[in-house]
């Protein structure tokens, strides 16, 4: 018999992608609701779209949300509506047909208070609720005027949380979670691990003090990171002579930026959009430091990526950070803004090879002992069973 299990998700997301992964080939009948349709990657899911025409390159299984008639269409409009109530209507409706013995939010922002105005349909057909908590949920939206009310409505609401950085969980406790929903009692990465051995086969310079590219995966200004210091630490740093320096995810003001230094370093720098997330990894396996300082975080992606990889990871010391860096001895840290420390980090992950080997060698054993994809997956299986056989969703 198979297990049901409903995601409320951005599919398009590389956490939700990542995680997803986790269930392929284990039994689990996987369900996301996606009102924008499904990724241009193939996934182990159903996706539960709007429209029954929508783009599907790779062949992912679809299910219409309604059939796509004027009629139908205008009767649905006025049944659920439209905005963040109609959203939850849907999941209302989708949950009483699919009646999932889960239904996990991949965010506490927008897909957990989604679910949370489904929360009567998942309480009657049964099912646990599970969210999870990554990036900046708490440590910054908790306390925000439009957010604080229903940041610690899901809290008191939801079965389970998954947190990918003891932070959150301490920070779940101040804002009301209940206890059994803490229960695992450890962070889960929230993209579902790092595939240490896949990032591994990936390294062609088995030296990480012999790469001789320093990449920025967020090369753009928003709310949680400034990227004007970026380039004026770049500039101050005075890289050696042989260094390219890659930009991932520019915008055209980023790219603007980067066109103001000097000629000789200029030429050095690439300028890229975002990349897929293979193409991303490629360049992070090649890279001898990750420089990637922001205002607020979780468990970075790509922080972990460069741990796997033996990139030296240059970040900020946010508490949820630290729980993975410490200062000089596995990486360097370095608060968002600040360019002139900015600068002498750069310039020490270039010149100083103890630290990068060093670095590299705590690093990967760190990631194979806390975030290795092949452990994680056996983790969230134990807590989706133990959810599974706790709640009164039916077997399929």
């Amino acid at each position: 018999m198979r297990r049901r299990i409903l995601f409320v998700a951005e599919p398009h997301s590389v956490h939700t992608q990542g995680w997803l992964r986790l269930l392929e080939a284990t039994g689990w009948d996987v369900h996301v609701l996606a009102p924008g349709g499904p990724p241009a990657c193939r996934l182990p899911a159903t996706f539960h779209t709007l429209d029954p025409n929508v783009a599907n390159p790779a062949g992912n299984g679809v299910r219409p949300f309604w059939p796509f008639r004027r009629g139908l269409t205008r009767a649905y409009r006025m049944r659920f509506g439209s905005g963040p109530d109609g959203e939850s209507r849907r999941l209302a409706e989708l949950v009483r047909k699919l009646k999932p013995a889960i239904v996990h939010s991949m965010r506490l922002q927008t897909e957990g208070y989604t679910t949370l105005g489904a929360l009567e349909a998942i309480r009657q057909v049964g099912a646990a609720w599970v969210v999870s908590l990554w990036g900046s949920d708490l440590a910054y939206y908790a306390e925000q005027p439009g957010h604080r009310g229903r940041v610690r409505a899901v809290l008191a609401h939801c079965d389970r949380l998954l947190a990918d950085c003891r932070r959150d969980l301490r920070l779940a406790r101040r804002y009301g979670a209940d206890e059994r929903a803490l229960a695992d009692g450890e962070p889960v990465p929230g993209n579902g691990g790092v595939d240490v051995e896949r990032i591994c086969r990936r390294v062609a310079e088995a030296d990480p003090a012999r790469r001789r590219i320093v990449l920025f995966p967020h090369a753009r200004e928003d709310r949680f990171h400034q990227f004007g210091p970026v380039v004026a630490a770049l500039r101050a740093s005075g890289p050696p002579e042989g260094y390219q320096f890659v930009f991932l995810g520019c915008d055209e003001a980023a790219r603007q930026t980067i066109q103001m230094l000097p000629s000789g370093l200029r030429c050095r720098c690439r300028a890229l959009p975002t990349v897929p997330p293979d193409e991303a990894l490629e360049l992070i396996a090649r890279s001898r430091a990750v420089v990637k300082p922001s205002r607020s975080d979780g468990t970075p992606n790509a922080m972990l990526e460069a741990m796997a990889a033996g990139a030296l990871p240059v970040v900020s010391p946010i508490e949820s950070i630290r729980e993975w860096v410490e200062a000089g001895v596995n990486g360097l840290l370095v608060s968002n803004g600040d360019a002139s420390a900015l600068a002498a980090a750069i310039a020490r992950a270039c010149t100083d090879d103890d630290l990068v080997r060093t670095a590299a060698a705590k690093n990967l054993a760190l990631v194979r002992e806390r975030a290795d994809r092949r452990a994680v997956r056996g983790r969230v299986l134990a807590i989706y069973e133990r959810l599974a056989t706790e709640s009164r969703g039916p077997e399929y």
